[in-house]
């Protein structure tokens, strides 16, 4: 494809995009459900924002499904990170919340998401995902926000575990609004 039919199909797509999100926006404005703009404020929570599948889901749930599913998007990282070194273009809704440890207890990660994560109380979708590398408890492991890789199955398997029984024990602790978590599953090859 020549850069002149690049352009033009990356045009048309930009076009039919914002063809469906002003007809997706009339029908909410059309509709007789008393609580047609609900979803507007829905609030994503991504573990391990920093990592290559974290890093697209903070891409995506500005946009995805449309661009008002999300009214507010927080990344955590357990590492710094800031939405300029992401390069996620600029939204008001996007924030990131780095040094969330899931090597912690439950406890006291409800306790970092309530100090670091702005109305962390109206969170309602949890994507669990992460792949940053960082230095871990042992020189065997590799660490993300929330993922730890280990040499034997056994050990991965504990140690992942125990991240995601954390992480969900924390959210569900502090967020009552809480309607889904989803879970990305595999390992790092």
């Amino acid at each position: 494809m020549s850069a002149i039919e690049q352009s033009k199909t990356h045009r048309l797509d930009k076009i039919l995009y914002n063809v469906r999100r002003d007809i997706h926006l009339r029908s909410l404005e059309q509709s007789p459900f008393p609580y047609k703009h609900y979803h507007l404020m829905a609030h994503a929570l991504i573990y391990g924002a920093s990592g290559i599948s974290g890093w697209s889901l903070l891409n995506q749930t500005r946009i995805y499904p449309t661009p008002t599913t999300f009214s507010r998007i927080t990344g955590t990282t357990s590492r710094p990170f800031s939405l300029e070194k992401a390069q996620i273009p600029q939204d008001e809704r996007i924030k990131i919340a780095s040094g969330i440890d899931l090597t912690k207890s439950a406890d006291q990660v409800a306790a970092a998401l309530k100090e670091k994560v702005e109305d962390i109380s109206t969170v309602t979708h949890v994507f669990f995902t992460g792949t940053a590398s960082l230095t871990s408890m042992s020189p065997s492991a590799h660490i993300s926000a929330a993922y730890i890789q280990e040499d034997d199955f056994e050990t991965l398997k504990q140690t992942n575990t125990r991240l995601l029984e954390n992480a969900v024990r924390a959210i569900e602790q502090i967020a009552p609004n809480l309607k889904s978590i989803i879970l990305q599953t595999g390992g790092k090859g």
